[in-house]
Formats: C-alpha cells, sequence, structure tokens
C-alpha cells in the first residue's frame, strides 16, 4: 500500500511540474493509483471477514440477524448452518 501511495504522490508531483498539457494524464494516473488502493483494501477486508476472523467474532458479528448470516455466507462461499440455530442446518 505504500508502494502505491509513492505512485500517486509521484504522479501529482509530475503533474504539477508538466503543466496543463497532461492534466488529463495525471487525473487518470490518480484514478487507477487510487482504485488499486481500493482494490487491495477490499481484499483485505474480504480477507479478514472470511478467512482469519475466529468463529465467535463471525457469529457475534453476523449469526444474530439471518439478513447478515446469509450475506456473510454469499461473500465467503462459505455453506455452513447458523449457529445461533444449530438444529437447523441451511
Amino acid at each position: 500500500m505504500k508502494n502505491t501511495l509513492r505512485i500517486g504522490a509521484a504522479l501529482m508531483v509530475a503533474g504539477l511540474l508538466s503543466g496543463c498539457g497532461t492534466v488529463d494524464a495525471f487525473k487518470v494516473g490518480v484514478r487507477n493509483s487510487g482504485a488499486r488502493a481500493y482494490d487491495s483494501a477490499l481484499d483485505s477486508a474480504v480477507y479478514f471477514q472470511c478467512e482469519a476472523a475466529s468463529a465467535g467474532a463471525v457469529r457475534r458479528m453476523f449469526a444474530a440477524n439471518e439478513d447478515l448470516w446469509e450475506a456473510w455466507k454469499t461473500t465467503c462461499g462459505i455453506a455452513i448452518y447458523n449457529p445461533t440455530k444449530p438444529s437447523a442446518l441451511d
């Protein structure tokens, strides 16, 4: 992520120093750099939500609400039962 920020800063400085002729190229560079940073952050968030979170954390955050539970299962691609309703398999 630091590299993405450095690239974005370098593009900003280059754009400011090169004049108005490259404003569009500068905007595209910043947009692409920002998009990559947001994509990386979202990938990390999904990883932690689906792979790194403990079972207890998942249960506390998602299982109490059926809509959240279904969204979590869909996002993570996991087919398991709802721990708040252990007698009913999904």
